[in-house]
């Protein structure tokens, strides 16, 4: 292809790694969206990404090391890329999860196994809360 071919600049743009690992993080968003959808939880995308700003930040910025820890290594394609930002994406949902256990199924949030609720301490005359 000609340098100055209009396509060829596009596609080499387009499929540059650290595009490509974009590409696999949001691909990896819809898939969760697309699941929440049949499951009957929709959303929209920049519904999504507003409601869930940190977990987008960690994606991006997980992604962002291992794609320069594959770079270093010399081992960046655009097949690793895509792997890097797609199971960046998926690293949070993951970790999550396994916190969520962690937690328990508990509705009750709790602090040293004793109920928030009588952890709080009133905070002065100025707490109207009422104590029933």
């Amino acid at each position: 292809m000609n340098d100055n071919d209009p396509f060829a600049i596009v596609f080499t743009i387009i499929f540059h790694p650290f595009v490509v690992m974009w590409m696999g993080q949001l691909l990896h968003m819809l898939k969760k969206l697309r699941d929440d959808e049949e499951n009957g939880a929709s959303l929209g995308l920049w519904t999504y990404i507003h409601t869930h700003p940190y977990r987008i930040l960690f994606s991006v910025i997980a992604g962002i090391v291992v794609y320069g820890l594959l770079h270093t290594s010399h081992q960046i394609n655009v097949a690793s890329a895509f792997a890097c930002g797609y199971m960046a994406e998926s690293m949070i949902g993951a970790f999550t999860k396994k916190q969520l256990r962690a937690i328990g199924d508990s509705d009750e949030k709790t602090v040293d196994g004793e109920p928030i609720s009588e952890k709080i301490e009133p905070a002065g005359p100025e707490d109207v809360r009422s104590e029933k």
